[in-house]
């Protein structure tokens, strides 16, 4: 993998950038849902074939990640927080390259492109196959 980091083009969109409002939006919807002004129901999905689906927990993961407990976070739902930290990751390296002119951009070989790909896939399904594990 490589990263690239060059001189930003006019009209170039900082797509990462634009992924800090939502999740400065996180800490409202953890907060709401603890001080009970909304209360989530079960996931249609478990009710009605009794197993996970593939976000359940979620919820419950970001209220932990809220109170700074990574750990439980981890333990409702591996792949959200995961996706969260990447997300937010991508999104402070886009921030930066807003506030300073530049553009990151990452190239991968085909191998990493492949092992990326099958990560993509298989990810969600070892995450789901957890859930229905643990009790989620």
């Amino acid at each position: 993998m490589k990263l690239y980091v060059t001189a930003r083009r006019p009209g170039d969109m900082p797509v990462g950038a634009l992924l800090l409002g939502p999740f400065s939006l996180l800490p409202l919807g953890a907060w709401v849902i603890e001080s009970g002004a909304f209360t989530p129901g079960i996931c249609g999905f478990k009710q009605f074939l009794g197993i996970p689906c593939l976000t359940c927990g979620a919820t419950r993961a970001t209220v932990h990640l809220f109170h700074l407990d990574l750990w439980e976070a981890v333990k409702f739902q591996p792949l959200i927080i995961m996706l969260y930290l990447a997300l937010f990751a991508w999104s402070l390296t886009s921030l930066w390259a807003l506030a300073t002119r530049h553009s990151v951009r990452m190239e991968l070989t085909e191998r990493e492109d492949l092992v990326f790909k099958i990560g993509l896939v298989s990810l969600p399904l070892l995450n789901w196959i957890y859930l229905w594990m643990a009790g989620i």
